[in-house]
């Protein structure tokens, strides 16, 4: 019985990540392809290719791709499985905010800050440009738990945000066009919400991804190691890594340095 209400209450909290998450990345899609500002929240899906409005049906999450039959029903082109795919990614990450951090006002907010985050990393792969108006409302649901000490308090979330927007935009100085203005917003946001300590997390574990990645990509592609990448899918997957296990993996590292 135990076991079986667990199930139920977890599948409830992936179905609400994953409504939010339908949200998320139509507006992450929105801020790729439009300059439009406030009224791409209020304007009606369309589909993409013939602008036919989406019928509601089709628009609840991940049904709605089964119910549609993966294709547009005006003009019969197929829809990307990216759209359930990331649905079940923001569902998943509801999950483990409720696991980390309880069924909590806490929970929530880290919820939203790191689906904010994987709006703006999916506007950067797509365009190499982080959208302003996302970065500001990071900005915004960064300031709440710090003000109301949930997890950090007031002083480490600024210094977690100086860490990372002086970070970056040393970098920038000394390296002339290896990050952008988005790049140094988007990490100090990151930083208000992660605070000093988690911050050391998410930094080291963008940088390591990122370079990894990047070399990876770079041989593989023939373009050589200079190759310019997005930065702000590694941020915001670092932002998960310090919320979810950012704790731990820092306990292991004062055991073996200390």
């Amino acid at each position: 019985m135990i076991m079986s209400t667990v199930f139920v209450m977890y599948f409830l909290i992936f179905y609400f990540g994953s409504i939010w998450g339908s949200f998320f990345y139509t507006l992450a899609l929105r801020c790729a392809n439009e300059t439009a500002g406030v009224s791409l929240l209020f304007e009606r899906s369309k589909c993409p290719p013939c602008g036919n409005p989406i019928r509601w049906m089709y628009l609840i999450p991940l049904f709605g791709y089964l119910f549609s039959k993966r294709k547009c029903a005006y003009c019969g082109v197929a829809i990307s499985p990216l759209y359930p795919l990331m649905e079940i990614a923001y569902g998943l990450i509801a999950v483990f905010m409720a696991h980390r951090f309880g069924m909590s006002i806490s929970a929530l907010n880290f919820f939203l800050i790191s689906s904010l985050s994987v709006s703006i990393a999916i506007a950067d792969i797509k365009t190499m440009v982080i959208p302003s108006a996302l970065v500001y409302a990071l900005f915004v649901v960064s300031i709440f738990p710090a003000f109301q000490n949930f997890s950090v308090s007031a002083i480490e979330a600024l210094g977690g945000m100086m860490l990372l927007g002086i970070f970056f935009f040393t970098m920038v100085l000394i390296f002339p066009g290896s990050f952008g203005g988005g790049d140094i917003r988007f990490a100090a946001a990151l930083g208000l919400a992660a605070g000093l300590r988690l911050s050391v997390v998410l930094l080291e574990t963008a940088l390591i991804s990122g370079a990894t990645i990047g070399i990876l990509y770079g041989c593989i592609s023939g373009k050589g190691i200079r190759i310019k990448i997005p930065f702000a899918p590694f941020l915001a997957g670092g932002l998960i890594v310090a919320l979810l296990w950012g704790r731990e993996i820092l306990d292991v590292y004062y055991r073996l340095v200390l």
